[in-house]
């Protein structure tokens, strides 16, 4: 071999090893992204927007969420602070990019009692005097309140903007209601089961599910006083006659024997 071949053949041969050297470390560039990209959508906690209306439990719902891994959002409506819907949209892609589901629940509560709570979770805004006035002279200013205070459900809103069936009906059965949409879980409960919370919880995310207690009227400064009001309070019976059978939640997410039992309550306590 002449010394022009010998030159070429090592030419060709180093050639040779730096493209088996570029083409093996493209491969480990490629794998290790494949792997971090693995990693990092494996860390990615599960978006929930707790999108409850007030007092029906979303402070303990948030709470148990984000103590249970997830990356929970508490919502009253996509105004609330530091949330818009901007923001729900970016949660929702991030959650598809990473193939994974965002969660959106709301909790119902029977209406006389969430607005019973609901007034002495903002009495200090509603009756700043409140310390100096009566129990009978409360019962009659949210007597006056009765038939406008939380008379909302944001998970109707969310699903009417996304084009999804709202629900008309309740599984008493399994104590909650579930449908997927896309990429999005709507999932619906109910207050009156919040002491098996954690059972119907760990049966919709397939994993144990512990909750944690929060935001109770019954542990705030105003405790022994809500508690004198509740053993007060009689409803007007013209919510009762004229409003209550006509709410379409309260028929959904009640049995017709829950109805007539709660209408035969508060009627014994109206006046």
């Amino acid at each position: 071999m002449n010394k022009h071949n010998k030159i070429n053949n090592g030419l060709f041969n180093r050639r040779k090893i730096n493209r088996i050297t570029y083409t093996q470390v493209l491969a480990r560039i490629r794998a290790q992204a494949r792997a971090q990209a693995r990693a990092q959508a494996n860390s990615y906690k599960n978006n929930v927007l707790v999108y409850c209306g007030g007092k029906c439990g979303s402070s303990t719902l948030t709470k148990t969420f984000n103590n249970n891994n997830y990356n929970a959002f508490h919502l009253h409506n996509m105004n609330t602070e530091g949330f818009s819907y901007e923001k729900f949209i970016d949660l929702r892609n991030t959650s598809n990019k990473f193939n994974k589901k965002m969660y959106i629940i709301d909790s119902y509560r029977t209406p006389i009692e969430r607005k019973v709570s609901s007034f002495f979770q903002n009495i200090g805004i509603n009756v700043p005097n409140y310390l100096e006035l009566t129990i009978d002279e409360l019962i009659e200013i949210f007597n006056k309140m009765v038939y406008k205070i939380e008379e909302y459900h944001p998970l109707n809103k969310i699903m009417d903007m996304l084009n999804v069936p709202k629900f008309v009906s309740f599984n008493f059965d399994k104590k909650y209601n579930l449908i997927e949409h896309e990429n999005i879980v709507f999932i619906k409960i109910r207050f009156h089961d919040i002491n098996i919370w954690d059972k119907i919880l760990s049966e919709i995310f397939e994993k144990d599910i512990i909750i944690y207690l929060d935001n109770l009227t019954d542990n705030k400064e105003v405790a022994n006083i809500y508690k004198e009001f509740k053993n007060k309070y009689k409803v007007p019976k013209d919510y009762l006659i004229n409003y209550l059978p006509y709410d379409i939640n309260f028929k959904i997410y009640n049995t017709e024997e829950e109805q007539i039992e709660y209408i035969n309550k508060w009627t014994q306590n109206s006046f």
